[in-house]
């Protein structure tokens, strides 16, 4: 199964997020779950890339790993301190 990214819109919050293929239509209004609980009203209003299932399950994992280990408080600290 393949999977596109999309820009999702709900009221003034945002997000980006992974959606099979047959969901990933501009303009549909979809119903997630998010921590178990179902949420209405999220309208994609961006498309782009497409993954194949096995590609972005390796970039949650890529991310999971970036902030368990705190790369991220790293990478802004050298920006911050011009490095």
């Amino acid at each position: 199964m393949n999977y596109k990214q999309c820009k999702l819109v709900r009221g003034s919050q945002e997000r980006v997020t992974w959606l099979p293929e047959k969901f990933a239509n501009k303009g549909k209004v979809l119903r997630l779950r998010d921590d178990g609980e179902w949420t209405d009203g999220w309208k994609v209003v961006e498309v782009w890339a497409t993954e194949t299932e096995e590609r972005v399950v390796a970039r949650e994992r890529d991310y999971k790993r970036y902030w368990h280990c705190g790369a991220h408080r790293l990478r802004s600290r050298r920006s911050r301190d011009g490095w």
